[in-house]
């Protein structure tokens, strides 16, 4: 096939990976800022995550949190568990 899109398996694999298409991510998370870790902390931090919630959990909380449903100052007491 010469000049259409061919979709690799890591191009498909990083679609389905970006929640944009599945939620409208709130405006309040993007924009410039200064990162507060690294990519590999963050990544590290997360995998710990992943294994104590487990990857449903994960993923339904990652969706509420880049539709708005952040931490905003609340109290432990004010903050849901996941």
């Amino acid at each position: 096939m010469s000049g259409g899109n061919l979709l690799t398996v890591k191009g498909l694999t990083k679609a389905l990976i970006n929640p944009f298409y599945a939620i409208t991510i709130h405006e309040g998370l993007y924009g410039e800022h200064d990162p507060l870790v690294s990519k590999d902390e963050w990544v590290g931090a997360n995998m710990n995550v992943l294994k104590e919630v487990g990857p449903e959990a994960y993923l339904r909380t990652l969706l509420n949190v880049l539709e708005g449903d952040y931490p905003k100052g609340q109290t432990d007491e004010e903050e849901e568990d996941l």
